[in-house]
């Protein structure tokens, strides 16, 4: 709509003399050289016919072909600042494209390291469980030996006290091996979070 507009103001350029015509093409072809959607030969295909047509309009209009050609140049010169911003804007974009590619595939990452966290925090407390469970079932079995068929006393509260210990120690490591996930996870994340930070500012304008 812009380009169009450029060149239906760009044939009126020759029959007005106060220049409104030639204002408006250019106003029209600058904002439409600073749009990304368009591809650059449509760009400049559109401000060569809109050349042509106030070109066009000047010999019509019987005006000098000085005129002509000064405001054939003047819309050359107001496209190139324009197709610069429009090439600072694509680059813009595309940098914020990827760096929400970035951010999606590390958010990816970031579920299927924590999935796989929690899969070895589970095998962990299983097989520390599975060691202090037997061994703590082993002492009670004892303990129930003594106090049962020999009526040690003595020797079965010392059955039952390393079972307590037993427990004690399992329940320890259960809590350090879920802290050391823990921090391991943490620490995985802030350098994702650096990470990320980092490619912000690198691809800030």
């Amino acid at each position: 709509m812009l380009g169009t507009s450029a060149l239906t103001a760009a044939s009126a350029v020759g029959s007005t003399g106060d220049g409104t015509a030639m204002i408006m093409s250019c106003v029209g072809l600058v904002a439409f050289s600073m749009h990304t959607r368009p591809s650059p030969l449509v760009i400049i295909t559109m401000t060569g016919a809109t050349v042509m047509a106030a070109t066009s309009s000047c010999v019509f209009s019987e005006r000098s072909a000085g005129d002509a050609f000064g405001n054939a140049a003047v819309m050359v010169v107001v496209v190139v600042p324009g197709l610069s911003r429009r090439q600072y804007r694509a680059q813009a974009e595309h940098a914020h494209r990827l760096l929400e590619q970035t951010q999606r595939a590390q958010a990816g990452h970031a579920r299927a390291a924590a999935l796989d966290e929690r899969t070895r925090i589970a095998r962990e407390l299983h097989d520390v469980l599975a060691h202090s469970l037997g061994a703590l079932g082993v002492q009670l079995e004892l303990a129930d030996a003594l106090l049962s068929d020999k009526h040690d006393l003595n020797g079965g509260l010392e059955q039952v006290r390393r079972a307590r210990r037993l427990a004690a120690e399992g329940l320890s490591e259960a809590r350090h091996a879920v802290a050391d996930r823990h921090v391991a996870v943490h620490r995985r994340v802030d350098g994702q979070d650096a990470h990320q930070q980092r490619l912000r500012q690198d691809r800030s304008p």
